[in-house]
């Protein structure tokens, strides 16, 4: 479940308007960083993994299970590189293949494809069963996730109370950045043994860190209709300069408007909640 931007800090109608509607990346970057927040500048491999199948429904373990078997039954597929990954939830399944490395060409950034990759990808797609059906029909090449552990998992957003949570970080693929997931992590777990109330929550490409929970009392609604966050936010904003700003990749990015600066600031999300 994405999460949703509810509010920004106390700006004028025009700069939260624009606040609310930019999207991540592609702005001008005001070159302040923090040192919990550093985008690494070395060209590192990025991890790539094949997505077999995606299964939904009351059976979705099961399934999953019996597709893994039967995949690890097949000439020339390396049985341990064959793993199921459960998501609560979401209520599914999805059975994945191997891991590869890729690195990014320096002049186009275009990723490379192995012959490893391109070889079990050929392999994966046409297995077929009795029928000549397909097993495989829809596998492609997605980023490697690393799944987390019980203690990290304690951690993700859905286990938050209240309904509100001020998000101050996103991570996600940019030119030589990766490891967006790794790295939301290890700052919830930064923050956390600081005292923080910390939370991450992942999404298939991008990550995102948010601190504290809220109840309904956080957004304000004022006489003309307008938003404003409550006192209890504000604090919490100006408690540590960390969370004054949602850093994008280590950086304070820098919204324009009428030719004025201003760095993109932490706002509230909505809490997502788990699947009954």
């Amino acid at each position: 479940m994405t999460t949703q931007a509810i509010s920004r800090m106390r700006l004028p109608a025009a700069l939260l308007a624009l606040a609310l509607v930019l999207p991540l990346g592609g702005c001008e970057s005001g070159g302040r960083s923090s040192g919990s927040f550093q985008v690494f500048s070395r060209r590192q491999p990025e991890e790539w993994t094949i997505l077999c199948a995606e299964l939904t429904g009351p059976y979705h373990r099961d399934n999953c299970r019996a597709l893994a078997d039967s995949l690890r039954a097949t000439p020339d597929i390396r049985p341990g590189d064959v793993r199921c990954d459960h998501d609560t939830t979401k209520e599914s399944s999805r059975l994945y293949y191997s891991k590869y490395h890729r690195t990014r060409h320096p002049r186009t950034n275009r990723l490379d494809t192995s012959k490893r990759l391109r070889n079990d990808m050929f392999l994966i797609f046409n297995l077929a069963d009795d029928q000549n059906r397909r097993m495989f029909g829809n596998a492609r090449a997605v980023r490697y996730l690393q799944p987390e552990g019980l203690a990290l998992r304690q951690w993700a957003l859905t286990n938050a109370p209240g309904i509100y949570s001020l998000q101050i970080a996103v991570f996600y693929p940019e030119g030589n950045f990766t490891g967006s997931r790794k790295l939301a992590g290890q700052f919830v777990a930064e923050l956390r043994g600081e005292g923080h109330e910390a939370y991450f929550h992942h999404e298939e490409v991008m990550s995102m860190v948010t601190i504290g929970s809220f109840d309904e009392s956080a957004v304000i609604t004022r006489k003309d209709g307008s938003l404003q966050l409550s006192d209890e936010v504000l604090r919490l904003q100006a408690a540590d300069p960390r969370f004054k700003y949602n850093y994008q990749n280590g950086r304070v990015i820098n919204k324009k408007l009428d030719d004025t600066k201003y760095g993109s600031p932490s706002f509230l999300v909505r809490i997502p909640r788990r699947s009954p």
